[in-house]
């Protein structure tokens, strides 16, 4: 289908379909699904909850990259290029980055738990905020910034605590 999945050196191609049943262990990678074709590319995890930055587009801005159930990584999770479509699934990463094409978000709640630094970073994109609602949910102590970049969002619900400021 043109879109490539690299792990390391191992790549495959198509979209993501992760089993119930498997584990996934984390590493020194990233995880990168990128596409040179046009077209959707659905990502399924079926719970399961990624230990690398997940990154989407990454040298593919023809493609469209759809969520079709919750996403858990414990890292970053990366828009670079292309179009990314949340479908309006919950997403739960440390940090929420956009540097590229369109972030379309529908219904979604997005939860950045990051304990430093910018939990939501969006650059040069293109934003469909929809109904969604993004959540910075860290109580540590460091301070955090919201780097939204003149960006129209629906709904920002900051829960950090903590003796850092936001």
């Amino acid at each position: 289908n043109g879109a490539a999945i690299s792990i390391g050196n191992a790549t495959t191609v198509g979209s993501l379909l992760c089993s119930a049943t498997m584990t996934w262990t984390a590493g020194v990678n990233q995880f990168n699904l990128v596409s040179t074709a046009t077209g959707n590319f659905n990502i399924t995890t079926n719970g399961i909850t990624f230990g690398n930055p997940f990154n989407l587009g990454a040298g593919g801005a023809g493609s469209t990259f759809v969520l079709q159930d919750a996403f858990t990584t414990t890292k970053n999770f990366n828009c670079q290029d292309g179009v990314t479509d949340t479908n309006g699934k919950a997403v739960s990463c440390a940090k929420f980055v956009a540097t590229g094409g369109t972030v379309t978000l529908g219904a979604s709640t997005i939860t950045a738990t990051s304990a430093t630094g910018n939990p939501f970073d969006f650059g040069v994109i293109t934003l469909n905020a929809n109904t969604s609602t993004l959540v910075m949910s860290d109580t540590g102590a460091a301070n955090k910034t919201f780097v939204g970049n003149g960006l129209t969002f629906n709904n920002l619900n900051i829960t950090a605590g903590g003796a850092g400021v936001v």
